[in-house]
């Protein structure tokens, strides 16, 4: 039986990352002895290739976030820092979920060149602009620029808040864009929920919330004294005996839409 493979990942560094590894810090070295640091100045071209071949060997830290080696070139990495045996540096990622807020994701990642590791060490955020600003104030300026997340709410919580506004506008007649109402046969009264002004969109969740604002109505109004017409498809209700001038719809005997 022949042995599985490992994987790049599962290895440790052997005879031929090894002599990469020393390379890279030689390069780093070089870079930094030279100033390269003290300027805020890039990485050598060189110590970039080195670190991407590198890159699959450094332990199971360096999958975090789906990170791969393609994504340290064309001059990504910013901020480099050489405290031996750590190489620390940021890079701006364009797939968090920060990017509908019209913001990209930073993280600094350090590369510890003794115990073969790399681990994802910080986080920030900067505004999305054409040209990406390069410097220790730009990336502390941006990372303070990331505004807390609005609290988050169940569904439980949106649904009931839709039934009770709808009621509402059912019990008062005030004007409801998804609430019609008009005459039934005889002294009846109909209203009628819109679906699609209730929850606008065919995406699955608005198909989901449509569904449980009409299980929440068929309850709320049927304590109401109102019953349902076509069930259990439709979001028409009918209410018979005498109304007064307060409880009449808009217009006797014909439809109105408000909204």
């Amino acid at each position: 039986m022949t042995k599985p493979k490992s994987r790049p990942s599962d290895r440790r560094p052997g005879a031929v990352t090894r002599p990469r590894l020393a390379r890279l810090r030689a390069e780093v070295e070089r870079w930094a002895s030279g100033g390269g640091a003290a300027r805020n100045e890039p990485l050598p071209a060189q110590a970039v290739a080195l670190l991407c071949l590198v890159w699959p060997y450094l332990g199971s830290g360096r999958r975090l976030t789906s990170m791969q080696p393609r994504k340290l070139r064309n001059r990504r990495i910013e901020r480099p820092s050489w405290d031996p045996p750590r190489l620390s540096f940021w890079i701006e990622r364009h797939g968090g979920p920060l990017v509908r807020g019209g913001l990209w994701e930073l993280q600094q990642w350090t590369v510890d060149l003794d115990a073969f590791t790399v681990e994802l060490t910080d986080t920030g955020a900067r505004p999305r602009v054409a040209s990406r600003p390069r410097g220790r104030r730009s990336v502390e300026r941006a990372t303070s620029e990331l505004a807390p997340r609005a609290p988050r709410r169940s569904s439980r919580e949106v649904t009931g808040s839709s039934v009770d506004e709808l009621l509402e506008a059912v019990v008062t007649r005030a004007p409801h864009p998804a609430v019609t109402w008009s005459r039934g046969s005889g002294a009846a009264e109909r209203v009628r929920f819109d679906p699609h002004r209730i929850a606008p969109g065919t995406s699955r969740t608005a198909l989901r919330r449509r569904k449980r604002v009409a299980r929440g109505l068929r309850r709320r109004m049927r304590e109401l004294g109102w019953l349902q017409v076509n069930p259990p498809r439709g979001l028409t209700y009918e209410r018979t005996g005498p109304a007064d001038a307060a409880s009449r719809p808009p217009i006797d005997g014909m439809t109105s839409v408000v909204g």
